[in-house]
């Protein structure tokens, strides 16, 4: 999966409304590393291609990294929001997400499914320059 940043104002609505999914967590929440890669929270992410295709036409998904380790976006369909951890290798750790539960068609509905799967699995992570690289263990 591919993400490239884009502009703060694209995520003002959705940020507001999961910042208060994610407080709603409270003490039940995943414990997560300490470890903050401030490349990844300086920025907000647009997803550009998934499984190395380019994202549908009249999509936007988004990926936000918060400095307390929280992760908040959008599928294009449905808003999401959950923790993650950093670890040693560029290992990167998603705990489980609070998803809204809106209908979607195809093709959105494809693409919500390919983004969650990577959100809920353990993945690595590069990023180069403006373009923020997830992929599964075995690099794909």
């Amino acid at each position: 999966m591919m993400i490239t940043r884009c502009s703060k104002w694209a995520f003002a609505i959705s940020i507001l409304i999961l910042a208060g999914l994610l407080a709603s967590c409270g003490e039940g929440a995943t414990a997560v590393s300490a470890v903050i890669d401030p490349e990844l929270t300086g920025a907000e992410w647009l997803l550009a291609t998934i499984n190395d295709k380019p994202v549908a036409d009249g999509t936007q998904a988004t990926l936000v990294f918060g400095e307390a380790n929280n992760v908040l976006g959008s599928t294009s369909c449905n808003l999401y929001a959950g923790t993650y951890a950093v670890g040693e290798g560029d290992v990167l750790n998603f705990k489980p997400n609070v998803t809204t539960s809106w209908d979607c068609e195809e093709p959105f509905l494809a693409q919500e499914k390919a983004i969650l799967l990577v959100l809920s699995s353990s993945s690595n992570y590069v990023i180069e320059g403006d373009e923020f690289k997830i992929t599964n263990p075995d690099g794909e």
